[in-house]
């Protein structure tokens, strides 16, 4: 369902300027998501559980691979330090779902290094609505999920929010974006997101 719902996005990216982004699942309950450079998506079963709709979960595929767009994550690290945990990664990207210690390596990845700033949370988030506009999505949905994840911080919060700071306003700067845009029916709420919802509790 992961790798569906991300293909739909990748269609509409520009193949000349798209990447080969691959779409994974990883087996914990934590809300979290992250992009490594390249194009390797992986989203937490926490993340599908903690979604209202399905626009919000491909809010948040769109955000992180806004990043991967952007090459911010690319950007922070020297390349002979990307080489060695892409090594580590190995067994994943091959396509094999790997087991719970090739997880906790990916995931130590993932938290250890993709700290983004302000500005490329803002960016992401800009072409993120973008994404999920051209693929029928309401953008409004991903800057919705930020906002409820932002309530949850003061109760411990989410990894996914220290590792995204908040840029501020999210909504009213995903508002502002597309009220210019043209007015759209967006895809509404499906019974395939609800079922893998009910199998990810």
């Amino acid at each position: 369902y992961i790798q569906q719902l991300g293909k739909k996005l990748e269609t509409v990216i520009p193949r000349e300027e798209s990447w080969p982004y691959q779409f994974h699942v990883v087996q914990q309950s934590d809300i979290n998501a992250f992009a490594l450079p390249g194009g390797p998506i992986f989203v937490n079963v926490g993340t599908i559980t903690a979604a209202d709709n399905e626009a919000q979960l491909a809010g948040v595929i769109a955000h992180e691979m806004s990043h991967v767009y952007m090459q911010h994550s690319a950007k922070q690290a020297p390349k002979q330090e990307w080489a060695s945990i892409l090594a580590g990664l190995g067994g994943l990207l091959g396509g094999a779902a790997g087991d719970l210690a090739q997880m906790g390596i990916q995931l130590g990845a993932g938290t250890l290094l993709m700290k983004y700033s302000r500005h490329d949370e803002a960016q992401a988030d800009s072409v993120g609505a973008i994404i999920m506009y051209k693929a029928g999505y309401n953008p409004r949905a991903m800057a919705e999920f930020f906002a409820k994840l932002e309530k949850e911080v003061g109760k411990g919060g989410p990894q996914f929010m220290s590792d995204h700071p908040n840029p501020g306003n999210r909504v009213e700067a995903v508002d502002k974006e597309i009220a210019s845009w043209p007015p759209k029916q967006y895809v509404a709420a499906n019974s395939a997101f609800q079922q893998v919802k009910q199998q990810a509790k």
